[in-house]
């Protein structure tokens, strides 16, 4: 309201034009710089493994990968000014990590750490000891550990999930903790290597799930920089989605990256654009939208759609009104351009062509389910509750009783295809089972899945009902878990201590608890569960006397083993 009459006393329009100009310009460039500049965080060669925004195992990737070449223990140095405000230990996800925020409103995250400085493992020992846990997270009060820029936070490690030694690095908006692409912050990283490409795939835009109808190479053109398919692609009359094998590098032979933008036009009309500044983690199930999820489950290909399912609503679209679906019409030639693009701004172009054909008759259709309205399915034994938006798109939702298998004490049933992608947790409710009292606390619902093992998941008894949930479509029923966890001594390793070392398995319900005890005293003992492994460092043991070391484990429904073996100090 405020600059109709600014812009007016300008007698010719160009003028007008021009500050416009000017000022959208200048508004641009604020956008551009409203990250703060960030050092990197370790004094070794910038080289990453991994970048934003990369499609991992249900969520996308919500920092970057630093490669430590290998090695654990190298200075992990805080990139600004600020305080500790979170510390987590877990022996899953990060791991050991550090959460530091700052002034300028972002927090920045280190983690699969091997240990802390002197000042915070002093403090987690404390609390560890206190807790008798070694999982902990903790949230000190703001200012109790402040930090200067520069200074040592921790040590790199490869702890948690992590496949690797590296330091996942990561910066969230403080307010909203949303993750933010850290090559937004202007780190010390050099790209100057485009994305590359290597198949394109078409598929029914209303049955991803189907997988595609029709795949194609693409061939590299040396002189362009760009991709083409051999020849004209024929496709049936139709909604078409199209998906992409693609990959970005950050330098020559390097990991195979996330691709950080798309952008897609049929006949020079923009159609598709995806870009990867910042998600929720609320979002993170949305990537098995973005992904043929079919192709993902059976080979582990991580092929991109470019094309937004309808009840996909991540913000990673700045056009939410393009879908990307391309209308083929029989005898119609359509010109299809997609670029490929990392923050860098080096680029790579696909150029081809479809011709449209005359579709067959499809003769009988399934009953599709919409996805946008929640479904019930019940028989005598069994409710299924799907609530709206629980699917990506509408699709057949398959639902009936299967023969038993070996260890079920219900009725076996197969509910929904493994290729069709859940976002929301569904309902699975088991009507009065015949289960005794005694066993309802060892009750587990178990899912088969593609490849034929069993997931257990936990419920909960109400009116003789077991009430449990699952996010992913496969063959449900109810068993039993009575087998205590597995303890098994591993190789006892020496340095400034002693560290005992055991391999901790369960067969349904997975390991809960562990603690070890030395002389009845509890005793630090860590865990991971990427290598089912807990590890005991002992020090200080009397010269000539007998210890005894206890291992306990407990499963998720109680189950209870009991590991023991005198001890001797090594001479």
């Amino acid at each position: 309201m405020q600059l109709q009459p600014f812009v007016r006393i300008f007698k010719f329009p160009y003028i007008a034009f021009f500050l416009c100009f000017l000022i959208t310009n200048n508004l641009i460039s604020q956008t551009e710089n409203i990250y703060p500049s960030f050092p990197f965080p370790m004094d070794i060669h910038p080289k990453l493994s991994g970048n934003f925004g990369e499609i991992r195992y249900n969520h996308f990737h919500s920092g970057i990968d630093i490669s430590t070449f290998n090695k654990t223990g190298i200075p992990v140095h805080s990139v600004e000014a600020g305080f500790v405000s979170r510390i987590r230990i877990s022996p899953f996800g990060y791991g050991r990590a550090v959460y530091i925020s700052h002034p300028d409103g972002f927090t920045t995250v280190y983690a699969h750490l091997s240990a802390f400085n002197v000042e915070l493992q002093k403090f987690i020992n404390g609390i560890q000891k206190h807790l008798h846990s070694y999982e902990v997270d903790i949230y000190p009060e703001p200012g109790k550990f402040s930090v200067e820029k520069g200074e040592i936070i921790a040590y790199s490690g490869n702890s948690g999930s992590s496949s690797g030694p590296h330091l996942h690095f990561e910066v969230r908006e403080s307010k909203t903790e949303y993750p933010v692409n850290p090559l937004l912050f202007h780190l010390p990283i050099q790209d100057k290597t485009a994305p590359k490409a290597s198949k394109i795939y078409f598929y029914q835009a209303d049955a991803l799930w189907r997988g595609a109808i029709k795949t194609a190479s693409l061939l590299p053109d040396a002189k362009t920089a760009s991709y083409k398919t051999k020849t004209i692609i024929n496709l049936p009359e139709g909604n078409i989605a199209v998906g992409l094998a693609a990959f970005d590098q950050l330098y020559p032979g390097g990991n195979h990256n996330g691709i950080y933008e798309i952008i897609m036009d049929t006949n020079h009309q923009e159609a598709y654009h995806f870009r990867m500044n910042r998600f929720s983690f609320d979002d993170n199930y949305f990537v098995n939208a973005h992904i043929d999820y079919r192709q993902r489950l059976m080979s582990g290909k991580k092929i991109m759609l470019c094309y937004r399912q309808p009840g996909d609503m991540a913000p990673y679209y700045p056009k939410r009104s393009l879908d990307g679906s391309i209308r083929i019409k029989a005898g119609k030639k359509t010109d299809l351009h997609i670029q490929l693009m990392d923050i860098d701004g080096n680029k790579c172009d696909i150029y081809l062509s479809i011709l449209g054909e005359a579709k067959e008759s499809p003769g009988n259709r399934p009953r599709f389910f919409p996805y946008n309205k929640a479904l019930k399915f019940q028989t005598t034994g069994i409710e299924v509750h799907i609530p709206a938006l629980a699917l990506y798109s509408s699709a057949p939702i398959a639902f009936e009783e299967k023969e038993t298998v070996a260890g079920a004490v219900s009725k076996v049933y197969r509910i929904g295809s493994f290729y069709i992608p859940v976002q929301h947790y569904f309902d699975i409710i088991f009507k009065n089972p015949n289960i005794p009292d005694s066993l309802k606390d060892k009750t587990l619902l178990i899912r088969i899945d593609h490849k034929n093992r069993r997931i257990a998941s936990l419920g909960k008894w109400s009116n003789g009902n077991f009430y449990a949930s699952s996010r992913a479509f496969g063959t449900f029923y109810l068993a039993y878990d009575r087998k205590a966890p597995m303890i098994k001594p591993l190789t006892i390793g020496h340095g400034s201590g002693y560290v005992y070392q055991f391999k901790l398995r369960d067969n349904l319900a997975g390991v809960h608890l562990y603690e070890a005890r030395l002389d009845g005293q509890w005793i630090l003992a860590a865990y991971s569960g990427r290598l089912h492994t807990l590890s005991c460092l002992i020090d200080g043991l009397a010269d000539d006397k007998e210890h005894i070391l206890k291992i306990i484990v407990k499963d998720y429904v109680g189950n209870q083993n009991i590991y023991q073996q005198s001890i001797k100090k090594h001479k």
